[in-house]
């Protein structure tokens, strides 16, 4: 390996050839139009040809990333002719500025997809990847509009202030705020703070992410004691400033929660996810979306959802969740993909929707999401009122319950939320809890394919002002063995819309959730459960019951909650079938 200063561009930029045949530029710098500079690593093959560039902006350091590189490698996409730009983003790593997360400036995206595009060593393509919060700032790229920005593979993320875009109300201010502290708290250390600014306030950071989860459970957002650090940690302050207030925002309601209109869109995208990850909802539907109501090429985007763990390569998981060895390409698709948008080459008609389907072990093409015409199969909740014991006699039934009026209730105590799991997770201590309602169907006698979004419909009624109601689908294997396959929310108080409107006291209600986007195959012999829970934490904030917003709710209820059925009030689960 040789090394050498890059002649005129300061003493930050080197030049390493390295033995894997590509030429690495570390912290080449590009001035935003502000003058700000940020720093990215580029990687080269050794040719010098100009060719297209895939840009990565990572707000997890460029020079650590290397450590687990994983699908992301530069030296595969080298190796097929493309350059890799891996930027730190404002305020991060190597970069000047102060990062702002839920404001991210789509100005630096556009500055810096043209500043590449008009580098010597690029034929004026630019493409991106990336996961996570790497995968948001592409869509924040995208709407940007920089002219060379020709396509973005995003995995794993989500433009919506929910998991799902259909649960009304329910903030994910625990995830949020613990991002932002614990990317704080990385910053101090590595010095991007003044001294005296870190021996102030490092301990007191460390020390809330020690405790976090107690905290966030048994305080209001508006009192967690981590809001005061926000008088110098800008991270901090954004969330509280910027991201929280989306609630009431109009605009951001008319659109579903969504953080950007996703049809004003025209790159096309490569929408990529697990099925464990409950990302792969908001992938589906902003596939959907985009195919739908996008513009120019946005309208060919394809989405993949995979057997792979989040963030990593596919392989097998470590839940209950059985995924057989399947030869699934993950880089290889990727590389499909720029091929065709950046280099123009002809590509092998791909479904654009590839999800898998764990019930069959393989993967469901599909040419759209929400077909026409596709079956509905209903069951319906029955039980003589016992539905929430370890020997409940909860069921669902294909045909409607002969009696008229029919219920279970439970006390569901803020102070004592029902643990959450992922999906694929093993379900079995729900039977042991007082306050889930489980419905079980008998032995199934033939496969049932579920394809769409299932959901759930309920008649309610509370003791409360507002509370929760959570619906979990579980397949229940021949050994009873459980899998939870979808899950999906409504807060009580928005239960028509994003109006907030406050329950009566025992007065019965009609609520609709959806649960999940899902591909998945209820086999023979196997059983389907609806679990009915008012709490899945930590995956969602556990509801008061106060009717308050999750910042200024400082008080708490015990509710009462009952879940009716029977010919009056009937509640169901709907399957879409095809």
């Amino acid at each position: 390996m040789t090394e050498k200063e890059t002649e005129g561009v300061g003493e930050r930029i080197r030049v390493k050839r390295e033995k894997r045949n590509m030429k690495v530029c570390y912290n080449h710098e590009i001035m935003m139009r502000d003058q700000a500079v940020l720093r990215g690593n580029l990687y080269l093959p050794e040719q010098g040809e100009a060719c297209p560039v895939i840009l990565m902006r990572t707000v997890f350091r460029k020079d650590t990333l290397s450590k687990s590189w994983g699908i992301f490698d530069p030296e595969f996409y080298v190796r097929n002719g493309y350059a890799v730009y891996v930027q730190d983003v404002r305020g991060i790593g190597e970069s000047e500025g102060e990062f702002m997360r839920f404001s991210a400036d789509r100005q630096d995206a556009y500055d810096t997809v043209e500043a590449l595009a008009g580098e010597s060593w690029c034929d004026g393509n630019v493409g991106m990847f990336g996961n996570f919060f790497a995968a948001f700032l592409e869509f924040q790229a995208a709407a940007a509009k920089p002219p060379h920005l020709k396509a973005i593979c995003p995995f794993e993320t989500h433009v919506s202030l929910n998991r799902n875009n259909d649960a009304r109300g329910v903030t994910m201010y625990y995830a949020h705020i613990g991002w932002c502290l614990a990317r704080e708290v990385s910053r101090m250390l590595s010095g991007h703070y003044p001294k005296e600014t870190v021996e102030k306030y490092l301990p007191d950071a460390r020390r809330y992410l020690e405790s976090y989860a107690e905290l966030v459970a048994g305080l209001p957002a508006g009192e967690l004691p981590m809001r005061e650090l926000g008088e110098i940690l800008p991270l901090v302050r954004d969330y509280f400033d910027i991201a929280l207030p989306c609630y009431d925002d109009v605009e951001i309601i008319k659109r579903e929660g969504r953080l950007m209109d996703l049809g004003q869109l025209e790159v096309p995208a490569l929408l990529l996810a697990g099925w464990s990850e409950t990302s792969r909802n908001t992938m589906i539907e902003h596939g959907d979306t985009l195919r739908r109501c996008g513009k120019g090429n946005a309208a060919q985007s394809e989405v993949i959802i995979g057997n792979w763990k989040p963030g990593e390569p596919m392989s097998m998981g470590e839940t209950a969740l059985h995924i057989p060895e399947n030869h699934f390409h993950v880089e290889g698709e990727i590389l499909r993909w720029f091929d065709k948008w950046l280099k123009g080459k002809a590509q092998e008609k791909k479904a654009p929707f590839r999800l898998f389907d764990p019930g069959q072990g393989t993967f469901a093409e599909l040419e759209e999401w929400r077909a026409d015409g596709m079956e509905s199969m209903i069951w319906y909740l029955e039980s003589r009122g016992h539905a929430n014991t370890a020997g409940g006699d909860g069921r669902l039934r294909t045909d409607q319950p002969e009696y008229l009026s029919g219920s279970d209730s439970c006390l569901y105590d803020p102070e004592n939320p029902a643990p959450g799991g992922g999906y694929g997770c093993c379900c079995g201590e729900s039977r042991e809890r007082e306050d889930i309602l489980v419905y079980t169907s008998g032995i199934l006698d033939r496969d049932i394919r579920v394809r769409g979004i299932p959901r759930v419909i309920l008649h309610v009624s509370s003791s409360a002002p507002d509370t929760d109601f959570i619906a979990w689908l579980v397949d229940v294997d021949d050994q009873g063995g459980t899998l939870l396959a979808g899950d999906g929310i409504v807060r009580a108080r928005y239960r028509d819309s994003w109006d907030s409107g406050p329950l009566e006291p025992e007065k019965i209600y009609r609520l609709e959730m959806k649960v999940s986007d899902l591909v998945h195959t209820f086999r023979k012999g196997h059983r389907l459960r609806l679990e009915i829970r008012n709490s899945d934490f930590p995956k969602f904030e556990a509801n008061r019951n106060t009717g308050k917003r999750p910042e200024t709710d400082d008080g708490f209820r015990i509710a009462r909650n009952t879940v009716y059925h029977g010919r009056e009030a009937a509640s169901m689960l709907i399957l879409p079938c095809g």
